[in-house]
């Protein structure tokens, strides 16, 4: 955003006659950092910006993708918030985090089973919270916030001054390495 405040500014009275002659100057201030909005056309990445997909089962859950267990895609929603300040944050949140819980947890416990079943043992409870356990914090560290700062320099973001990412705005979208979303 710019902003520009007018001032009046009195001049000095000519010698030949007694009229005091006004002007007027324009001051731009130019509100948002030059290296967060670097061409001045008032696209910046300033702002709330969300992507919401849906992924496959068999995507996210890879080589632990097991059709008689997984019957529910995975709703993924992320965020990236960028301050003027120069401090970022991201989040992911999967919506549907109940279904997709239950559903990693059989998948692994399963896994774990097959497994000990090729040496003749069994899971015992024990095994089997652990297990369970285990996909709770996959899908913890999947789903979590990111907070650090950012530059830009040209196309690239430069997160914490030292990962990078290629960006580019277009309208309400800004695309990202690998990443599309819209502004909120």
């Amino acid at each position: 955003m710019v902003t520009a405040f007018a001032s009046c500014k009195e001049t000095e009275q000519s010698p030949k006659d007694s009229q005091t002659t006004t002007t007027t100057e324009t001051t731009t201030f130019v509100e948002l950092d030059s290296e967060i909005n670097p061409d001045g056309t008032g696209n910046t990445v300033v702002g709330t910006w969300v992507c919401e997909e849906t992924i496959s089962a068999k995507t996210f859950y890879g080589d632990y993708y097991n059709s008689k267990i997984t019957k529910n895609n995975v709703q993924m929603c992320t965020t990236y918030k960028f301050n003027k300040d120069g401090s970022y944050s991201t989040s992911v949140e999967i919506i549907n985090i109940s279904d997709v819980r239950k559903e990693y947890r059989s998948l692994m416990v399963e896994g774990a089973r097959r497994n000990v079943e090729k040496e003749g043992k069994y899971l015992t409870t024990d095994d089997v919270l652990y297990y369970e356990k285990y996909a709770d914090d996959i899908l913890k560290d999947i789903c979590k916030t990111t907070k650090g700062t950012y530059k830009i320099d040209g196309n690239k973001l430069v997160y914490n001054n030292s990962e990078t990412e290629q960006f580019a705005i277009s309208g309400n979208k800004l695309t990202l390495d690998k990443i599309v979303l819209e502004r909120k």
